[in-house]
């Protein structure tokens, strides 16, 4: 989405860059927001705040702009948007058979929301402390909210 708040800049900054530096090496790799995202069965279209994806890329057709094989989206809801986030947006990428995990990150207090597939449901955890660390089991993955959250001021 364009036109996102100085907080979800941070935020997503701050994500894509701990995820970046933990994945160098790795198959898997963090993509930011413009990368749009469908699954091989319909024409709709998503663009998350960041998506990672492990192994080649796949790709909807030859302009190499839609990703079908996510593992992990991760959104960082603003007000306005928070509904779509978590319930038209949701419902679709469940749709994409490649993803394990989708992340809600709370800009206005230190609060994340993992939904993780296992086999046909999916089972909510959530991180409250700034002291927590978010665990991405399908990446093997861990990150500080500390990190998360650096230079991110609430009223």
């Amino acid at each position: 989405m364009s036109g996102a708040s100085y907080v979800h800049n941070l935020i997503d900054g701050n994500l894509f860059f701990e995820l970046k530096s933990r994945m160098r090496g790795r198959a898997c790799r963090p993509l930011f927001t413009d990368i749009r995202l469908r699954d091989a069965a319909s024409t709709a279209y998503t663009y998350p705040d960041l998506t990672v994806i492990c192994g080649e890329p796949q790709f909807a057709d030859d302009a190499f702009d839609t990703i079908l094989n996510p593992v992990v989206i991760i959104e960082v809801p603003s007000p306005w948007m928070e509904s779509w986030d978590r319930g038209g947006k949701f419902a679709k990428y469940r749709k994409l058979e490649t993803l394990r995990e989708s992340i809600l990150v709370s800009q206005d207090n230190i609060l994340f929301e993992r939904f993780t597939r296992q086999a046909d449901e999916w089972v909510l955890r959530t991180w409250e402390k700034e002291t927590d660390s978010l665990q991405l089991d399908s990446i093997a993955c861990q990150i500080a909210l500390r990190a998360i959250y650096e230079n991110v001021t609430r009223a």
